[in-house]
């Protein structure tokens, strides 16, 4: 008789093989849709241009906060912070 920890193979294997895949493809999913695409006004209608235009600028000034965020190097928990403040200016 073979005692159950000396099984290679177990009934509870594929569960935890299918849990670890669906683990790992939301994670990389998260990671592909984390980043968002840059607003063109230009390819909007006429009627959001306005808005489009006000986002684009958003997003620029956020893209260079991020950028002299990361020459200053700063750790995530000050990261946030900066951020914020820097957005605000």
């Amino acid at each position: 008789m073979v005692t159950p920890a000396a099984q290679p193979y177990t009934d509870s294997m594929p569960v935890r093989v299918l849990i670890t895949l669906i683990t790992a493809a939301a994670l990389s999913a998260g990671v592909a849709l984390a980043g968002e695409k840059m607003v063109d006004p230009k390819t909007v209608k006429p009627e959001f241009r306005q808005a489009a235009e006000k986002r684009a600028a958003e997003q620029r000034k956020l893209a260079a906060c991020q950028k002299q965020a990361d020459t200053q190097k700063l750790r995530p928990r000050y990261r946030v912070k900066f951020l914020t403040d820097c957005i605000d200016k």
